[in-house]
């Protein structure tokens, strides 16, 4: 079973929670005072412009906002994302520490969720849940120069090095209200100039009450695994030291 399987090093470079909002119910004010309340443990505050609204539902309002506040940590390994209609909380990938796993950074999600809550009830506004995970593969793991996909991936069959990749793709998931999305490109470290694979996998889905927020997640959470489990190849697996 894929939830049994554990990766001694993955190559997750982000993990990210989130809820959208049917109105913009943050204000300036109400997300002053979170800021407030949070900036021992997230003293590092920056201006950022709002991501869009993005709808797995057809014939739903688009919010527009303005700003997104991003709330850091000072060891720039953990981001709070706070925009009108939308909460974000982002576990980054900083000096190679190891990956907290799943549980760790969804329980602290749901932590940062309810302390919102305390300020202004925000639960009852949430019309979407999002999940998103960023992986960043390293081609020098593979031994190669160049991109050999077929090293990496088990769909498709190009047996030719590559100088660039990319490929997108979506799947239903009526089960979750919504879809997952997958985006493939290839890039390189600003740091190292090392060639990188990068994997983003999203899944956003509609959120109806009486659905179980937590079930949800982790019903994605298990659905971003079985894909990224039968996408990649065994030997991939061996190089990420499956345990």
């Amino acid at each position: 079973m894929s939830e049994q399987i554990v990766f001694k090093n993955p190559p997750i470079e982000e993990l990210v929670f989130g809820v959208q909002f049917n109105t913009n119910i943050l204000n300036s004010h109400i997300i002053y005072e979170i800021v407030k309340s949070k900036e021992n443990e997230f003293p590092i505050i920056e201006d950022h412009p709002a991501l869009p609204s993005i709808i797995e539902k057809t014939n739903t309002v688009r919010i527009t906002n303005s700003t997104r506040q991003h709330l850091i940590n000072k060891n720039g390994n953990k981001l709070i994302q706070l925009q009108g209609d939308r909460v974000l909380f982002n576990w980054k990938q900083n000096n190679n520490e190891e990956y907290p796993q799943y549980e760790s950074v969804f329980k602290e999600f749901c932590v940062i969720l309810n302390e919102i809550n305390s300020i202004k009830n925000i639960l009852d506004s949430i019309n979407q849940l999002e999940i998103v995970y960023l992986d960043h593969i390293k081609v020098k793991d593979f031994g190669n120069d160049n991109y050999r996909i077929n090293d990496i991936f088990t769909f498709g069959n190009i047996p030719y090095e590559l100088n660039h990749l990319q490929f997108d793709y979506s799947i239903p998931l009526d089960n979750l209200n919504g879809n997952v999305i997958v985006r493939t490109n290839s890039a390189t470290h600003n740091e190292t100039n090392e060639k990188l694979i990068i994997i983003n996998t999203t899944i956003r889905g509609m959120y109806e009450p009486p659905m179980n927020m937590e079930q949800w997640f982790e019903e994605a959470h298990s659905q971003i695994r079985k894909i990224f489990l039968e996408t990649t190849t065994n030997n991939a697996k061996k190089i990420w030291k499956q345990q």
